[in-house]
């Protein structure tokens, strides 16, 4: 079996707390170099979910998502340059 593309929530499965775990922390900075795509789906807005990625201190866009669906999926936001359009 070929994974492409892993999507998960944010609370309770990714972070705790305010945090990435440090276990998520790792696996997110591997999936890309295996050529696995990663979204986050969470009820919480983009700048919310940001500041969790922000406050992990990952080395933007190593480890950040291809894509964050915000708002319940009511916003798909794609990474580009330097930041999520």
């Amino acid at each position: 079996m070929n994974i492409k593309l892993v999507a998960c929530d944010l609370d309770r499965t990714l972070i705790e707390g305010t945090s990435l775990l440090p276990e998520v922390k790792e696996l997110l900075v591997k999936l890309p170099k295996k050529g696995i795509k990663f979204v986050i789906n969470s009820g919480r807005h983009l700048e919310d979910i940001l500041n969790i990625l922000s406050q992990s201190k990952l080395n933007y866009p190593q480890g950040y998502p291809e894509a964050i669906i915000s708002n319940h999926g009511i916003s798909i936001h794609y990474l580009a340059g330097k930041g999520y359009t």
